[in-house]
């Protein structure tokens, strides 16, 4: 994750417009690292996953969509039921709605 006006891949970083910060974001998603990284292991499938994550204002994660080549695919499905188990800082507002890539290697 990239804070704005970083240079993402040529172009500036979109701007982070959420209730939690972009550390609290990672620091949550970072959670997941070892379930997501046990799917490589059951499915050998390396690439990247991107996954579309909605988190609630309790913390908790209500939906995780993987999309690209690993779109409804049994790796796929093990990616976002890892993300899925994902904890955040509870906080207030609507839910907020991030894509975020993970590397399966």
């Amino acid at each position: 994750m990239h804070a704005a006006g970083d240079d993402c891949d040529g172009v500036p970083c979109p701007k982070w417009d959420y209730p939690l910060s972009r550390a609290q974001f990672v620091m949550g998603m970072q959670s997941t690292k070892m379930r997501v990284a046990a799917c490589l292991q059951q499915f050998k499938s390396p690439g990247m996953a991107l996954v579309v994550v909605t988190i609630v204002p309790s913390g908790s994660v209500s939906q995780a969509k993987v999309s690209g080549v690993f779109s409804q695919t049994p790796t796929g499905r093990c990616v976002e039921d890892a993300v899925k188990s994902g904890r955040f800082p509870a906080f207030t507002g609507a839910p907020m709605t991030v894509s975020y890539p993970f590397m399966l290697r």
